[in-house]
């Protein structure tokens, strides 16, 4: 005989084995997570249960009284969601929105509900970069580059999208509750206070919530009705894009477009050829997106139009791994960005597909060796490489400096790599291919599509895909190691 809590238990007892449940927390409205795959060996060392059946008890009350009430909770929820969206909604008067990916963009990770707003804030936040490069680009038609980033950095920045979330009331349409089988309002916990009636819950929540969330309400726009959708809704919020007015009928690109019409010389002919664009009307623009700042004619170099090169290319790839995985792991979408908007990306498209290092206008006979060092290299790599992660790491260029000369400008000198040299030139182009074809997205679209053709098929968002130094520090981390010696 042996004793317990409950009683004594008989040595010949019978015993009963009992595999434990799943009690993860799920949204019943959704698909189950699917549960791991653990091997023979392991399901042997599982947490099975072994019961005297003396201490077993049951129930008559019907299994199916069970299942039906383990819905409550969820139905709860899904009221909540629709009372929340319809409400926000009509106080922001928003666009058409599906229900569904209007309650996914206001849906924190914490809520544990099946679903969250991390994918479409990966879409809205390249949608707001996108809408604000272009603004302060053409509200600032002197700023240079440094400038325009700061503007842009000022509006999308996460304290004042934090910020501007808290003042125009957004954050009283959050959903960042847990789904508790056992409550069907926010449980009070170390991050919430109960008043003393009971009646009001005031609930602390994570800093980036406010501004992930304003970007993922973007995010649901934007696949729902389209970037002309996402400009209704932030000029309903009050952000800094310009508001609604299409961007070729703005006074500023009015006066950008209002300009006698000029062809891109004979000698960028090849050039036209390959990125699969004629310039039309700004072919003095593809000759500016060519012009380093070294060059000793004071027309202009490429860094405005690289600052809005950056943007449109961000969206390109945002757009198309989305459509690519559109439910993949946001980590591995944010990652195969990285990797294809990476300067080493652009570098090997420029050398391999276009040819730059022969176009750029420079003075700078350091630079003129450089570039032709960088594209030899470049011949050693494979597209695929790009999205293997390991062309950021195992290809480097030379780093050069180079002195200024100019009129205008005092003597300067600078320094970069020469594949963010041929980077930046490969996104200035792209600005130029965008303001000829009178500030439309398409277009420009698809001479990324061309350019990318050869990467595109290898792009894998099943993994999340690092370069190799990046796959050895989280080995280290892994590994639990606390320093490293190299010997």
């Amino acid at each position: 005989m042996y004793g317990d809590e409950v009683g004594t238990v008989a040595d010949e007892e019978p015993i009963a084995s009992i595999d434990p449940s799943d009690f993860r927390l799920h949204n019943a409205l959704v698909p189950r997570p699917t549960p791991e795959i653990i091997s023979p060996k392991e399901a042997e060392t599982s947490n099975m249960r072994y019961f005297p059946i003396s201490l077993l008890r049951t129930t008559k009350i019907p299994l199916e009284f069970f299942q039906t009430f383990s819905l409550v909770p969820s139905l709860n929820r899904h009221f909540i969601e629709a009372s929340v969206t319809g409400a926000l909604s009509s106080t922001f008067e928003l666009p058409p929105i599906n229900t569904r990916l209007l309650a996914t963009a206001i849906t924190a990770p914490m809520s544990q509900v099946g679903y969250d707003y991390q994918s479409l804030e990966f879409v809205g936040d390249a949608a707001l970069q996108l809408a604000t490069s272009v603004h302060v680009f053409l509200q600032h038609p002197k700023a240079d580059e440094e400038r325009l980033s700061i503007l842009r950095s000022n509006s999308v920045d996460n304290r004042f999208l934090r910020r501007f979330a808290l003042e125009c009331g957004l954050s009283k349409f959050l959903l960042p509750h847990l789904l508790r089988p056992t409550t069907f309002v926010p449980e009070t916990s170390d991050d919430a206070t109960q008043s003393e009636d009971g009646l009001l819950i005031t609930e602390t929540i994570g800093r980036r919530l406010l501004s992930d969330t304003l970007e993922a309400l973007l995010g649901a726009t934007v696949i729902d009705s389209g970037f002309n959708g996402a400009m209704h809704v932030t000029a309903r919020l009050g952000l800094c894009t310009g508001g609604t007015v299409p961007w070729s009928e703005r006074e500023p690109a009015q006066a950008l477009l209002d300009v006698p019409r000029t062809r891109a010389g004979s000698g960028l002919q090849h050039l036209e050829a390959a990125i699969g664009y004629s310039f039309q009307t700004q072919g003095q623009l593809l000759r500016r997106a060519l012009t380093h700042r070294s060059w000793v004619e004071d027309s202009g170099c490429y860094e405005r139009e690289e600052f809005l090169g950056d943007a449109i290319l961000e969206w390109w790839a945002t757009t198309r791994l989305y459509a690519l995985g559109p439910d993949a792991p946001p980590s591995a979408l944010t990652f195969a960005r990285a990797l294809l908007v990476s300067s080493g990306a652009l570098a090997l498209i420029g050398c391999r597909k276009l040819e730059l290092h022969k176009c750029i206008l420079h003075s700078s006979p350091v630079l003129e060796a450089a570039l032709h060092e960088a594209a030899e290299q470049a011949q050693q790599y494979s597209f695929e490489q790009v999205v293997q992660g390991d062309l950021t790491f195992l290809w480097s260029p030379p780093k050069v400096t180079w002195t200024c000369y100019s009129l205008r400008r005092p003597c300067m000198t600078d320094s970069a790599f020469a594949d963010q040299v041929i980077s930046d030139v490969v996104e200035a182009i792209l600005a130029a291919v965008f303001i000829d074809a009178g500030f439309q997205l398409e277009p420009v679209l698809q001479v990324l599509d061309r350019l990318f053709a050869d990467i595109m098929p290898h792009v894998v968002l099943t993994t999340e895909v690092r370069d190799p130094y990046s796959r050895f520090l989280m080995l280290l981390d892994s590994l639990a190691c606390k320093s490293l010696s190299v010997k």
